[in-house]
């Protein structure tokens, strides 16, 4: 796929530098496509080639290469358009683009669903016929291996460190693996963030009020990547592409604070939708749910029903399909469970929808209104066939069993030699028994949705060890002072007013010796 590019690709590429033709980047609108559209940018300056870019409205177009970006190819004078993170799909708008006498390279990571469009070049490690040995990039790390091809083809020196960090941002941001090539890319894009990141990184990261300690694969997932979503979600995912371009970091703070504020915005509109859902879900009762949740509702706003449809199933540990619906069609997200390949579920329904795409754990789709009581009924069904009674009961795997006391420095520096930590590679999960809660129960976050409290060893002088439960803040009833426990836990660095502490990330904790929320 990517050790040597297609004459195609090489072919258009010297002729649009030759001739002082532009190129026009069309990405996705998410931190992949983003980060995508930058690297991409990033290397057509390197090349002193002159370009443009734009990502498709969430909103009013969805997700996918399109008419509109032809257009916008076609007035800009391009003379080549690269899609990123989209365009596998898009048979239609290529054929449109090839047309109008414009080539198109598409790199992308989406399994191909029908037969690829008629472009100069697919670069997608998924394609059926393709040889390369690492299936799991995000369209961040195809960008990468498309460059380090293409400077062997035109002899060009290009910024890889700024390259390499927003692949791993990417890569981390998209949930890819965090294993073989996906966990070098991580990797060696966090080393170069820490020396230090590029300014809109930065800016980021100061906006998320992340602090000089070492950047890891958690802090792109929860403070930076939402950030730069939140701009695909409900504002310009464009604002987030100029941002990640920007060298001068007093220009780039002032768009970080405008992406802190739309993430809170986000969050807020999220919740409001999530109560809904969960709402009519309740509604129907233990016996109307069914293996699979499918929930629709107006005026939801289409950029956060991919997280709603992730909180439900992590709820409720059921598929989740959640649908915004329109004057005439209805925009939907799905989330999954790990013994429910959905998009293989939903390709048993694709005779209802206008159209969709996805992978095994995650999947969006376009339905017409009138259809969406049928697949609400079909979907239920492939669900009732294939999930087994076991699937729908959440497990929680241990690594280890560990005596409180015996949690050091010194192991914590052991683990640490396993990062980066995410999909694919997660953290070690401990588990104490016998612990004690040495102080009654905080409700913590702007929210008051988390849950923190002290433990220390039933014996010996080790700890207290802060425990912090996100979302668990239901549960301080179940904590008092002196109450002898069973926790499960991710240990981690942390700090509190400066001082280093050792934190406990809970997963789950029960009464000593009883059952989980006992």
């Amino acid at each position: 796929m990517l050790e040597r590019l297609p004459r195609g690709v090489v072919g258009a590429r010297h002729l649009a530098r030759e001739r002082g033709e532009k190129v026009f980047l069309f990405g996705d609108y998410d931190v992949d496509g983003i980060t995508s559209t930058a690297a991409m940018g990033k290397v057509l300056e390197a090349l002193g080639m002159r370009y443009a870019f734009c990502h498709p409205d969430r909103n009013a177009e969805g997700y996918g290469f399109n008419a509109r970006g032809v257009r916008q190819a076609s007035a800009a004078g391009a003379s080549l358009i690269v899609t990123l993170d989209c365009g596998t799909e898009a048979i239609e708008p290529v054929a449109e683009a090839r047309r109008a006498g414009i080539d198109v390279v598409v790199i992308d990571h989406h399994i191909p669903e029908a037969g690829l469009p008629p472009a100069t070049a697919v670069v997608n490690p998924k394609k059926e016929e393709c040889p390369y040995p690492f299936e799991e990039l995000a369209a961040a790390g195809v960008v990468l291996k498309f460059a380090r091809a293409l400077v062997e083809e035109l002899r060009a020196t290009l910024p890889w460190d700024e390259i390499l960090q927003l692949a791993a941002l990417g890569t981390v941001a998209d949930v890819a693996p965090l294993r073989g090539e996906n966990r070098i890319i991580a990797a060696l894009g966090l080393a170069a963030m820490n020396r230090p990141a590029i300014p809109g990184i930065e800016a980021l990261l100061r906006a998320a009020a992340l602090g000089p300690p070492a950047l890891l694969a958690r802090h792109l997932a929860f403070q930076v990547g939402p950030r730069l979503n939140a701009a695909g979600r409900v504002g310009r995912p464009e604002d987030a592409t100029s941002l990640l371009l920007e060298s001068d970091f007093g220009r780039c703070m002032p768009v970080a604070r405008e992406l802190n504020r739309l993430n809170a915005r986000r969050q807020a509109i999220e919740k409001a939708i999530t109560e809904e859902a969960i709402g009519q879900i309740e509604r129907c009762g233990e016996g109307g749910r069914g293996k699979a949740l499918v929930v629709a509702g107006r005026n939801w706003h289409p950029g956060v029903i991919g997280i709603v449809a992730a909180r439900i199933m992590e709820r409720f540990h059921r598929p989740a399909v959640v649908i915004a619906l329109g004057e005439e069609s209805g925009h939907g997200s799905a989330r999954s469970i790990p013994g429910f390949d959905l998009f293989g579920g939903l390709s048993r329904c694709r005779d209802l929808f206008t159209s969709f795409g996805g992978h095994r754990h995650a999947a969006g789709l376009t339905i017409p209104l009138r259809n969406i009581e049928a697949f609400r009924e079909r979907f239920s069904s492939v669900a009732e066939e294939l999930i087994a009674e076991e699937d729908l009961v959440p497990s929680l795997a241990i690594d280890c069993l560990l005596p409180l006391d015996e949690l050091s420095p010194r192991l914590l520096g052991a683990l640490a030699r396993f990062e980066p930590f995410g999909a694919g590679n997660p953290q070690p999960v401990f588990a104490s028994e016998g612990v004690r809660a040495a102080g009654a129960a905080r409700v913590m976050g702007s929210r008051k949705t988390h849950l923190a409290f002290p433990v220390s060893p039933a014996e010996g002088a080790a700890g207290p060890f802060e425990c912090v439960g996100w979302g668990m803040a239901g549960r301080a009833g179940e904590i008092a002072p002196g109450r002898t426990l069973d926790i499960a836990y991710v240990p981690r660095r942390g700090e509190w007013n400066g001082i280093p502490r050792t934190e406990l990330v809970l997963k789950d904790f029960r009464g000593a010796g009883g059952r989980a929320g006992s």
